[in-house]
């Protein structure tokens, strides 16, 4: 009998102990204070608020984010032509310790900035990338991009070709066909001496489109014999652009 009162009594106890745990798990849970949600910004896209807004949660924000923000204040610093400003905002950036990401963003739009002064020169000096970085594709689209439309104000129309194939790689197939359009209208036309300058690159993609030009000019005036040559050429090389390109046009 007193071993039976015993053992109910273990249990009731027992049972006691578990709900007063239980509850007390239930109250840390209800009372555990929420994470604070940490806003990423991304930096390789347009500013979408003002310089100042922009400026203000730069201020505010915590140490691992306001180089981002800085970032974004001087995209739209430079879209709304507040060029003195801009400066000192990538001054700024420039002696901060940037991640690659940011050191990219930083050089890119301070490229920007002094094409729209027209400083060509300070704004190819500003494009150098560091080989070792690891980009995201869109950098080092908009890098070669960048590029292309300095050499294009400069007028040296090779330079704007290897440019504009460079970005090609970082592209999706339909982004490309743009792209192709630029190159042909500027190849078509372009005197031999300076096409025969990009025909000693060491990227396929461009000495093909010069191949392809060279063909076209060789069978000029016979319009049978430069359909012939083309296919030829296209038959070897099936996986070249200008394959689907030409056919299309």
């Amino acid at each position: 009998m007193l071993m039976r009162k015993l053992t109910y009594k273990c249990k009731s106890v027992s049972r006691v102990v578990v709900s007063i745990a239980l509850a007390m798990f239930l109250a840390a849970c209800a009372t555990a204070p929420e994470k604070k949600q940490v806003l990423k910004y991304d930096v390789t896209v347009p500013a979408t608020e003002s310089s100042t807004s922009y400026l203000l949660k730069a201020e505010k924000a915590e140490l691992n984010q306001k180089n981002d923000l800085y970032l974004l204040a001087l995209k739209a610093l430079i879209a709304e032509t507040e060029y003195a400003q801009a400066d000192q905002i990538a001054e700024k950036l420039s002696e901060s310790l940037l991640t690659p990401l940011q050191r990219s963003e930083l050089l890119l739009n301070q490229a920007e900035l002094a094409i729209a002064r027209d400083k060509l020169a300070v704004a190819l000096n500003k494009l150098n990338f560091n080989p070792v970085w690891q980009l995201p594709a869109s950098q080092n689209q908009r890098y070669h991009l960048i590029k292309a439309k300095i050499y294009e104000s400069l007028e040296q129309n090779t330079d704007v070709v290897r440019s504009l194939v460079e970005a090609s790689s970082y592209m999706t197939i339909y982004e490309r066909q743009a792209i192709w359009e630029r190159v042909w209208r500027l190849l078509a036309p372009m005197p031999p001496f300076e096409s025969a300058q990009l025909a000693k690159s060491t990227n396929p993609v461009m000495v093909g489109w010069v191949q392809v030009v060279d063909l076209l000019r060789r069978n000029s005036g016979n319009t049978e014999k430069q359909q012939d040559a083309l296919a030829q050429w296209g038959a070897q090389n099936p996986q070249h652009p200008a394959v689907s390109f030409l056919s299309n046009n």
